[in-house]
């Protein structure tokens, strides 16, 4: 009698064909991706390893391209300042010619002429030098005007404030900031309670501060200041001074009041006040500040608050904290417009170690570099060109060697970056990447093993039937 056992082993056949068929389907899987890791059940951890390589790596790509953003930005400016040194140098030649004293008038205001387009250059490179619309080579003007009580309890708050105001002027320089500053005083002018002592740009604002003293017992309307100061009304008085000229272009318009008391003396007729005031300098634009008692700062707060002022405190003793309310709002003004420095990421880790700064913009203007007041109208004037510009000269070189050096370790950083990022690239390759050769082979010869499976249960089927057959005739 014959006993079939061939079932058993046609199931054990048909587990190892189902076994070599998965084998071959992964080894056909990362031939096709050329990774050796497909699935998380393959190996979870160095996939995980993998998975953060790449991010490193698609983060250092980026920061490649910042750097490279870097690079343009420090060489736009160099750019600009070689031709900003090659008009000085022309603008030089222009005053050692109209320093002698053989040419005629007529000769040297040919040589005043250039000279003052060779200026009128240097402020066009200025300005026309920017990246993404940022600019590089000027900063940003905010005009602000001084108004300040000169009644008889004022002098320790005035000295307060000839003390503070160059580092009110610091702090915005900081940020990249040039101020425009003039000055008024309350008080002398019964009609309006202004005199203008120095405008916006006009170079004599230092001067006329350092003279700037107590007048008396004063009455004045610091509504009406406020309004003709901004250019928002004209008030008649003795002296009816215009309005402070602000700057073309200035990123804001600022009136400080500096002032220990309150009196609203309604001297105007056609005034109408407080609401009044704080409508126009709204329309005007004109952020208003004030130093005043806390007393009387309610005074105030209607018109700075509608302006996108402040308010602040004087101090009880000889105004003590003028300093500070110039500095809170310098710093103010600082955060709203100023550019307090360009960062570039130059890695893909965090930290301000990852961040290279560029000294950008600086102040390459005329007015930044000094020869605002500058001539060769005449023979001193032209003497005394040759030394402004050579200090033009000084500083312009000094830019340029900032923004070079500063380019240097940008560039420095692009090589190190590139190499880190082959590294990471490299790290990552090697974790998840497929022996081609070696699943090449293991493929082949698990499509043999499921080829010699098949085989075998083709011949287990056969001689099943063989089996029957003979079973079958066996009985007949």
């Amino acid at each position: 009698m014959i006993i079939l056992h061939s079932h058993g082993v046609g199931r054990g056949v048909q587990a190892q064909s189902n076994t070599a068929a998965d084998n071959q389907t992964n080894a056909m899987e990362r031939l096709s991706t050329g990774s050796r890791i497909n699935h998380a059940q393959e190996d979870a951890a160095r996939l995980g390893l993998s998975d953060n390589l790449r991010a490193h790596s698609m983060s250092k790509r980026a920061a490649l391209r910042n750097l490279q953003d870097g690079l343009s930005i420090t060489q736009s400016a160099e750019g600009g300042l070689q031709g900003i040194s090659e008009v000085l140098k022309r603008a030089r030649t222009m005053a050692v010619q109209a320093s002698s004293e053989t040419l005629t008038s007529t000769e040297r205001a040919y040589c005043q002429n250039e000279f003052a387009r060779a200026l009128e250059d240097i402020d066009d490179i200025s300005k026309l030098t920017k990246y993404n619309d940022i600019p590089l080579l000027q900063y940003a003007t905010v005009d602000v005007g001084l108004l300040v009580d000169v009644s008889n309890s004022m002098n320790g708050e005035i000295s307060q404030v000839t003390a503070e105001i160059n580092n009110f002027v610091a702090t915005l320089g900081a940020a990249h900031l040039e101020a425009g500053l003039g000055l008024a005083s309350m008080g002398p002018d019964i009609q309006d309670g202004i005199t203008r002592l120095a405008n916006i740009a006009d170079g004599d604002f230092g001067a006329e501060l350092s003279n700037l003293s107590i007048q008396g017992q004063l009455s004045m309307d610091p509504y009406a200041a406020l309004m003709q100061a901004s250019g928002a009304s004209d008030f008649p008085g003795i002296t009816d001074p215009d309005a402070f000229a602000w700057r073309d272009g200035a990123k804001q318009k600022a009136l400080v009041v500096i002032t220990d008391t309150f009196r609203e003396t309604s001297l105007y007729s056609g005034f109408t006040g407080q609401a009044a005031t704080a409508t126009a300098m709204q329309n005007e634009e004109v952020e208003v500040h004030t130093i005043n008692r806390p007393a009387h700062n309610s005074d105030y707060s209607p018109i700075t608050s509608a302006s996108g002022g402040s308010t602040h405190d004087i101090g009880d003793t000889s105004g003590s904290l003028v300093g500070q309310a110039l500095t809170d709002i310098a710093d103010s003004l600082s955060d709203e417009h100023g550019i307090t420095a360009l960062g570039v990421q130059s890695s893909h880790q965090s930290g301000t170690a990852s961040v290279i700064e560029i000294d950008l913009p600086v102040n390459a203007t005329v007015g930044g570099l000094g020869l605002t007041a500058s001539s060769v109208a005449t023979t001193e004037d032209a003497r005394t060109a040759i030394g402004e510009i050579d200090d033009a000269l000084t500083t312009v070189s000094g830019y340029r060697s900032i923004a070079a050096a500063t380019g240097n370790r940008i560039q420095q950083a692009i090589d190190a970056e590139t190499r880190a990022k082959a590294d990471v690239d490299r790290a990552g390759e090697q974790i998840v990447s497929a022996d081609i050769a070696s699943e090449t082979a293991e493929a082949a010869r698990q499509q043999t093993k499921t080829q010699a499976t098949q085989a075998i249960m083709a011949q287990s089927v056969r001689l099943q039937r063989l089996a029957i057959d003979s079973l079958l005739n066996d009985k007949q």
